[in-house]
């Protein structure tokens, strides 16, 4: 993937999340800290991600490998009206 194609598969993300008809308040955990768990072998999957604001915060790895197989990755939001 290509940072085009990130940039408009954001774009898709938020029309379809700006068409939520119902205002959420209190906001959900999930608006406020997004993770996702990527494999370390697909680099265009993490790029994306980073494209889209995300961190990593860990690798770890899965049973029966030696090395890390996998990267956590978080996204943090604040709340509308906080810093």
């Amino acid at each position: 993937m290509v940072a085009v194609d990130a940039a408009t598969v954001a774009a898709l993300i938020r029309v379809a999340f700006a068409a939520q008809s119902v205002v959420t308040d209190p906001l959900p955990s999930a608006l406020l800290v997004t993770e996702a768990d990527l494999r370390l072998v697909l680099l265009d999957n993490r790029l994306l991600f980073v494209v889209c604001g995300f961190v990593e915060t860990t690798r770890d790895t899965h049973p029966g490998y030696a090395e890390p197989t996998f990267v956590n990755m978080e996204r943090r939001l604040t709340a509308p009206g906080k810093p």
